[in-house]
């Protein structure tokens, strides 16, 4: 007879992905669609893993949540909130007068403005457009079935 997993055969497994991925266990305790940004804060912003709040710590939890939640809204990706992200930090280390970044609101202003310029770079970035040119072959018969409608016309 199989025997079935138990509960802390499933926790232990997770416990080991996520220590394969490099992520601390805290990052999953927030809700799913936050996961990705809180491991960009981890990865791009390299906050260490005692800033990030447990869930028992629930005022702060509950913020870094509606946080978290709100810094989601201004991404239509996971893609573009990674290079979001990663210009607002490059902006970051540009700057003089550096917040102290220990929570979502800090960064706020500053991948809005990231995202302001990638937008303005796509807008100015030239588009390409593929352009195929039609065998000779593919021009002759085309010119002859243009031919063929106007005598067809004619009579």
């Amino acid at each position: 007879m199989k025997e079935k997993p138990d509960l802390m055969d499933g926790i232990l497994f997770y416990e080991r992905m996520a220590q394969e991925k490099g992520y601390p266990n805290v990052i999953y305790d927030f809700p799913e669609l936050s996961v990705e940004l809180v491991k960009a804060f981890f990865d791009i912003w390299c906050l260490p893993e005692g800033a990030f709040p447990r869930k028992r710590e629930v005022t702060k939890y509950i913020n870094w949540c509606s946080q978290l939640e709100e810094l989601n809204r201004l991404f239509s990706s996971d893609a573009r909130m990674r290079l979001a992200m990663k210009r607002a930090f490059d902006n970051y280390l540009k700057m003089e007068n550096k917040p102290i970044v220990f929570e979502p609101r800090n960064i706020k202003p500053i991948v809005i403005n990231a995202i302001g310029e990638l937008r303005r770079e796509e807008k100015n970035k030239p588009k390409q457009v593929s352009q195929t040119m039609a065998s000779p072959e593919n021009i002759k018969k085309a010119v002859k079935d243009l031919k063929n409608i106007f005598h067809e016309d004619e009579e």
